[in-house]
């Protein structure tokens, strides 16, 4: 499972108080849903040409949150329509002849791996609900209640499993790391961003001299493969709360200061105020688009 969903699914498994139990159960839907979004708007950005028209259009949806303020029911639909973008880039041949230019045959195949993801909708639908329900009584919860929601999800828990497990076994977040160069191709020490322990396993892949990722930036990768894609900027690795954790955090919404970045992996929900120039510019082209 990757880090970010790992820790706190982790954090759920070893919470004893219901009411603690139940919200971290939420947040790691939550969590879920931002992943998925991320993978989908990922490719769509590598793999078509008009993806700034596109993004916008998503980004600032006419009806529901758009990403100035980003709520759970956004990245389900930011999901959901960018996995199903994915399926028909490959389904499309016009569409995919053009992808293969761009991007590579290699990547746009991945596509039709991560198009599975979207199966996963309706269990994020299911739990929004449950959250919808709980925030609609004003977040207050009996531990009783808290108990019988809790119990009433393990279906969801286990439907979006079997649904995200046999891919996310194959597609890795990655943080890559120090590069070496020959003349054909670019050798870098990546860190996999998955499970729940934050001493990453380190690798060294081999990538296609023309297609090169930036040090030290987040990236999608298939294992094996010899290309990666560049995750969007929707959540960051920050400095740990605590020394034996690395803490992860999800873009929230746009501030007067700046952008807001929430961690669920905390017991209590942890923000910041950052800046970030990519994710400024992303967010730019939906207003462009108004």
């Amino acid at each position: 499972m990757p880090y970010p969903l790992a820790t706190i699914y982790r954090r759920y498994q070893f919470s004893t108080e219901p009411k603690d139990r139940f919200e971290t159960l939420v947040h790691f839907f939550e969590m879920a849903s931002v992943y998925l979004a991320a993978v989908g708007t990922s490719y769509v950005k590598v793999l078509r040409p008009d993806w700034r028209d596109v993004l916008a259009q998503w980004l600032h949806p006419s009806v529901g949150a758009g990403i100035e303020r980003a709520d759970f029911g956004f990245w389900i639909n930011l999901a959901a329509v960018s996995l199903k973008d994915t399926r028909r880039i490959v389904n499309d041949k016009n569409l995919r002849e053009r992808a293969e230019e761009i991007a590579g045959p290699e990547l746009v195949e991945v596509s039709r791996t991560i198009g599975g993801l979207g199966e996963a909708m309706e269990v994020l639908h299911v739990a929004k609900s449950y959250r919808n329900s709980w925030k609609g009584h004003g977040g207050h919860i009996k531990a009783s209640d808290a108990m019988r929601l809790d119990d009433e999800l393990q279906q969801s828990i286990r439907k979006l499993y079997e649904i995200t497990a046999p891919i996310f076994r194959q597609l890795q977040l990655v943080r890559t790391g120090m590069l070496e160069t020959t003349d054909t191709e670019n050798i870098y020490e990546i860190e996999k961003l998955s499970g729940s322990d934050p001493t990453f396993q380190r690798q060294k892949v081999e990538l296609e001299r023309t297609r090169p990722r930036k040090s030290h930036t987040l990236a999608f990768w298939i294992n094996g493969a010899r290309t990666m894609c560049g995750a969007m900027p929707f959540f960051r690795l920050g400095a740990p709360q605590r020394p034996e954790e690395t803490s992860f955090y999800v873009f929230n919404r746009v501030e007067n200061d700046g952008l807001r970045w929430i961690s669920y992996q905390e017991t209590r929900e942890q923000e910041i105020v950052a800046a970030d120039d990519e994710l400024q510019t992303i967010i730019a082209l939906g207003k462009s688009a108004k």
